[in-house]
């Protein structure tokens, strides 16, 4: 597999999301008055819930678009 700098966006996107996420969450914690357990459960599970944040990404980097139409 070659390394491109397009791939850097696809890479910087997932950390980017989970940053943005833990100052909402974090915020809303605060604001809410959580504990901070419980509010460290929910930006864990905010932010790297989804597979499809990485999986779907990486799949159409390597294999290109095809592989992630809807019925394929």
């Amino acid at each position: 597999m070659d390394l491109h700098p397009d791939l850097l966006g696809v890479a910087a996107m997932p950390w980017l999301l989970f940053g943005v996420g833990t100052a909402l969450f974090g915020w809303l914690g605060r604001r809410l008055r959580l504990p901070r357990p419980t509010t460290g459960a929910v930006i864990m599970l905010g932010g790297l819930g989804s597979t499809s944040l990485i999986g779907l990404p990486v799949i159409e980097s390597c294999h290109g678009t095809a592989p992630c139409r809807p019925g394929s």
